[in-house]
């Protein structure tokens, strides 16, 4: 009888060791091989400047001179509060293969108790840029669009409103920098993916 059970034990230890390699084998597999994808090229130029050659997937540039500053109530090279003017920016995807999102910023934090209004528009064909918050904007250049050799020659409006209350302000600003206005604009690029721009 001890001899039998000795053997049964050792017949039900061998059927659980074939049964746990059966089921580890059901969840365990190897496979191998290689892919011959290539990445897509993304190069974007923003004025002229490849920005991934700089480092990075975004660009950041000091405003120095704004364009065609007018104001009817001042000298035609004078800024102050009444002027309204504008710069170009040129953002130019040739070459990338992906269609890709930018994320405009205009950092008005130097700026401070000036009231300066801004506003972005693509003036070189019919694309949209859309305001995601204050002085926040994003646009999208479709993969078509760059294969079709789009770009958008951004305009970024300012309007520097007369306000009584910030006299002081305004003054020290102009003392401050001068004819130099101080405004920083950063750009973003991402893969646009399709989502949602809110």
């Amino acid at each position: 009888m001890k001899k039998v059970l000795q053997i049964l034990t050792l017949v039900m230890i061998i059927l659980t060791i074939v049964k746990i390699s059966d089921t580890y084998a059901k969840y365990y597999t190897v496979a191998h091989g290689t892919t011959n994808q290539e990445l897509a090229k993304w190069t974007i130029n923003v004025q002229d400047v490849d920005i991934y050659k700089k480092g990075g997937e975004s660009v950041q540039f000091i405003v120095d001179k704004i364009d065609n500053f007018t104001n009817p109530y001042a000298d035609s090279d004078k800024i102050s509060p009444g002027s309204t003017g504008y710069i170009d920016i040129i953002v130019n995807p040739k070459g990338t293969e992906v269609a890709i999102r930018y994320d405009i910023e205009i950092d008005k934090t130097k700026l401070v108790g000036l009231t300066l209004k801004t506003n972005v528009e693509v003036k070189n064909r019919d694309n949209e840029i859309i305001k995601t918050d204050e002085d926040k904007y994003t646009g999208i250049i479709t993969l078509q669009d760059i294969r079709d050799g789009n770009y958008d020659q951004l305009r970024c409006y300012f309007t520097w409103e007369n306000d009584d209350q910030n006299n002081d302000a305004d003054t020290k600003l102009v003392e401050e920098y001068g004819m130099k206005q101080y405004l920083p604009i950063r750009i973003t690029f991402t893969q646009y993916l399709g989502e949602k721009i809110i």
